[in-house]
């Protein structure tokens, strides 16, 4: 902050509380990052072949990424609060969800399914 009149920067060390969605936005994103590389790395095992585990951790992923992100529209709603975490895990899903319809459209032009 700047005072206008006298051009003098004045510091605030009161730390701000984290936002309580944020935290949830956060964790969910790193529940989130677990599915897919368990998914992943379960696809790579089994060749590509792995069956409706993969498939269901898939799914879940993509729905707890969703989950996270209105967790965070729901932390930034959050007056003066720390928006650190919200801001992490909004981004962490919202790459991660991209990353899903991604794969599952490729998948599904691959395997002529459209």
């Amino acid at each position: 902050m700047e005072d206008k009149e006298k051009g003098v920067k004045k510091y605030s060390y009161i730390r701000k509380p984290f936002a309580r969605n944020g935290w949830y936005a956060f964790f969910t994103a790193l529940m989130v990052l677990i599915l897919t590389l368990t998914s992943l790395i379960m696809s790579v095992r089994a060749e590509g072949s792995s069956g409706m585990i993969t498939g269901a951790l898939g799914i879940s992923s993509m729905l707890f990424s969703v989950m996270g992100m209105v967790f965070a529209v729901l932390a930034g709603r959050e007056q003066e609060k720390n928006q650190v975490f919200t801001a992490i895990g909004f981004f962490a899903c919202v790459i991660l969800l991209l990353f899903w319809i991604v794969l599952t459209v490729l998948g599904a032009i691959s395997s002529g399914g459209v």
